[in-house]
């Protein structure tokens, strides 16, 4: 899982995790490192809300970025929420593929999603307080 900022930057700054080309690749490697075939891997992407004007189209063209980028791999996207007003707050379960998700009311400044019930001591908690 990954979250990316801008679909690219500036050359002096390319090799960051908040641009997705970057983000994409250390993921997909990284995935890749640990057995993954790239035959098998399928995508679930999420994001790309135009957030009050503030950020312009910035959502927008990561959708683009993203969509574009998975064409390209020949990465088959099984489900996605894109677009819109709304922030989302999601919940990745790496196990099963799973994920949850939350529109955020612009409003709201402290979003809290009750954590999934824990199964080992290994587990990460992605929303917990």
């Amino acid at each position: 899982m990954n979250h990316f900022l801008l679909a690219t930057g500036p050359d002096s700054d390319a090799h960051s995790e908040r641009y997705g080309l970057f983000a994409m690749e250390i993921l997909i490697n990284g995935l890749l490192k640990l057995g993954a075939r790239k035959s098998r891997l399928r995508a679930k992407i999420f994001g790309g809300a135009t957030m009050s004007g503030r950020m312009g189209h910035i959502g927008a063209k990561n959708c683009e970025f993203a969509i574009g980028f998975l064409e390209l791999e020949a990465m088959p996207v099984v489900a996605s929420s894109l677009g819109g007003g709304q922030a989302r707050a999601i919940r990745f379960t790496p196990t099963t593929g799973r994920v949850s998700q939350l529109l955020v009311d612009d409003d709201e400044t402290d979003v809290f999603i009750p954590p999934a019930a824990k199964q080992s001591h290994d587990d990460i908690q992605f929303f917990g307080k």
